[in-house]
């Protein structure tokens, strides 16, 4: 096969001019070569160059291997042997046209004669058929190539071994080649890897005679890399006046189409997916879940949804509410559809259904759905069943309306407070107790309700901080304050509840000042005397009243004093005094207060002053006389 474009090299010339490949044997010939011979191409092509000369073969061989060594032309002389054996001497110049690694090496020999040779080449144009064959030739060819260059579709033509030899502008473009860049490639070096196996076994196909032509949609890697998709329709032409066989392939760029094509693959199997998670999720919700047309006919109803009504798919799709419910019930939920359907938007409904196992509350969130044209086709719904959720509401309403009786009607104040110690919550009795009224103790600390000395035995005793719990569920004694400044004795018990990682104290305060007065009578009662009783019994008891009086007397004093010093401390000497007491070593002291040791020992040593005490052993004492049956209860 000839490479067209190599054979246009050598039809241009108006010498004679010959292609011959490393063999010796004439692959081409141009006109002025046929009219030289006065020679058909079909008896030169094809033919050893040995056969049209008469020169020694080793002679012609030589000169041949050096014009494959040399491409700008190497000269000599041959004797050439027309017809009816007359021999022509002619001057020859030999050089190399195409030379790569993949494609052999071609001569072309141009043919300059002398004498008869010479004047028969000069008056050939006047034979008319060698001229008519000529100017058809010329036309053909110039409508060929014309056709082929301007075509929109890609035209490409290869020889068996799959080297591109012929291309029009369009293929070049869809592979981003230059004209001598593709023609050093083969089909197989520019097709996908993915797609190579397939387009070889059918060119072998057409290469064996298996078939005439073939067609495939395959991908091309362009010279940037990417990847074009082509349909491609390949036929075999046969060789003909000496040119060898090859393929001629139409290739169209189908590329944009792959492109939708595999969008809309895409988005179908994503439909699929969407539509199998969709139905996976209705038919696995605990919801019952169902869609009717605008005629409330159903279209779907998901596995819960038969299961409540214990019938099969072809018992309930298509069927009405009035076909499935009782009227009463049908109708309801009908113009609740109605409602929907008329306001084109999502409503939440609370309907109630009779069921095998009694009445049934639900909520029923209804929305329209729409068709692609924006119009209302059906209304579907998602129906929660909150029968128990309302029997638990009711049965805490309940609850809290019992506790709320019981809180208000008590004669104990009821106070609750948050972890920091603030008052959520205060009863009635509250203001008889404490003088306040609830509304000016909610968000208020507890302390407000403590003399001041408590303050710090109330942070310690409850330590909020750090979840212990001191006195939860004990009941205990401890001193009150009122709003007019008074302080009273109160008996308190208090309990903790625990929710969401949050913490609530309830307190119940009973006022005990009427009993401790009881308690003090039956304590200052020395003894009981009987009748008759004599005058110095009398006198021995009330002499030991009085010292007992004297006694309590000076305690009272005393603690009083240990009050005034307490109260002189400062809040951070207040804060180390009750670690210290508590048996916390100043290391540990300054670690939770976030100060150094020398610090600690500071204030230690500055409380101990205030307080008067002599050793650490006293000001335990004294604190013990301060914090009295509360902390010792905690």
């Amino acid at each position: 096969m000839v490479p067209t474009d190599l054979s246009s090299n050598i039809n241009g010339l108006r010498e004679p001019a010959l292609l011959i490949d490393p063999a010796g044997t004439v692959i081409a010939a141009n006109l002025a070569a046929l009219r030289l011979w006065r020679l058909s191409s079909t008896k030169i092509v094809g033919k050893p160059l040995s056969a049209l000369v008469s020169d020694d073969p080793e002679k012609l061989t030589r000169y041949l291997r050096r014009c494959s060594r040399n491409s700008k032309g190497t000269l000599s002389a041959l004797r050439l042997l027309p017809l009816r054996g007359q021999e022509h001497r002619c001057k020859a110049v030999g050089g190399l046209i195409s030379r790569n690694q993949k494609q052999p090496s071609l001569l072309c020999l141009r043919l300059f004669p002398s004498g008869p040779a010479k004047a028969r080449l000069a008056s050939s144009d006047a034979y008319p058929q060698v001229v008519a064959e000529k100017r058809a030739r010329r036309r053909a060819n110039k409508r060929w190539r014309t056709a082929f260059e301007n075509a929109a579709i890609g035209i490409a033509m290869a020889d068996f071994n799959g080297r591109y030899f012929a291309a029009n502008s369009a293929f070049r473009n869809m592979l981003g080649y230059t004209e001598r860049e593709l023609y050093r490639l083969s089909f197989d070096e520019v097709t996908y890897e993915g797609d190579r196996e397939a387009n070889v076994l059918l060119a072998s196909e057409l290469t064996e005679g298996k078939r005439q032509n073939f067609e495939i949609e395959k991908r091309y890697r362009r010279k940037d890399g990417t990847l074009l998709w082509t349909r491609q329709h390949v036929a075999l032409v046969p060789g003909m006046r000496g040119v060898a066989p090859f393929w001629f392939g139409v290739v169209e760029d189908i590329t944009e189409r792959k492109l939708v094509d595999e969008e809309l693959r895409l988005q179908r199997r994503n439909f699929r997916e969407s539509e199998a998670r969709l139905q996976a999720f209705f038919e696995n919700s605990p919801n019952l879940v169902f869609i009717k047309d605008r005629e409330g006919r159903y279209l779907y109803v998901n596995r819960g949804f038969k299961r409540v009504l214990c019938g099969a798919d072809e018992q309930v799709v298509g069927k009405m509410d009035d076909e499935l419910f009782s009227a009463e019930q049908a109708a309801a939920f009908q113009t609740n559809d109605r409602q929907v359907l008329q306001a084109g938007v999502p409503i939440e409904f609370e309907e109630t259904a009779l069921e095998e196992d009694g009445q049934h509350t639900s909520i029923v969130h209804k929305f329209p759905l729409f068709s692609a044209e924006g119009e209302i086709y059906a209304v579907g719904g998602i129906v929660t069943d909150i029968t128990e959720r309302k029997k638990e509401e009711s049965a805490r309403r309940f609850s809290e309306e019992r506790y709320r009786v019981l809180v208000e009607t008590a004669n104990d104040a009821v106070l609750s407070a948050d972890e920091t110690g603030a008052i959520l919550f205060a009863n009635s009795a509250t203001s008889k107790i404490f003088g306040f009224d609830s509304t000016e103790l909610i968000g208020k600390p507890l302390t407000m309700l403590m003399p001041e000395f408590m303050h710090k035995v109330h942070e310690n005793g409850f330590n909020l901080d750090t979840g212990v719990r001191h006195m939860n569920g004990q009941c205990t004694e401890l001193i009150a304050l009122h709003k007019n400044g008074k302080e009273f004795p109160v008996e308190i018990s208090l309990g903790e509840l625990s929710q969401n990682g949050r913490r609530t104290f309830t307190g119940f305060i009973r006022d005990i000042s009427e009993r401790k007065r009881a308690e003090e009578m039956r304590t200052a009662a020395v003894e009981f005397l009987t009748k008759p009783l004599s005058d110095q019994d009398l006198l021995e008891a009330i002499r030991i009243t009085l010292e007992r009086h004297r006694i309590g007397n000076e305690q009272q004093q005393q603690v009083a004093k240990l009050r005034q010093r307490f109260k002189s401390l400062t809040p951070r000497e207040r804060e180390v005094t009750s670690m210290v007491v508590s048996g916390m070593p100043n290391k540990q002291i300054s670690g939770q207060l976030g100060t150094s040791e020398n610090t600690v020992k500071v204030h230690r040593s500055r409380a101990m002053e205030k307080m008067q005490a002599r050793s650490l052993p006293d000001l335990v004492r004294m604190m013990e006389q301060l914090k009295g049956p509360f902390e010792k209860a905690s």
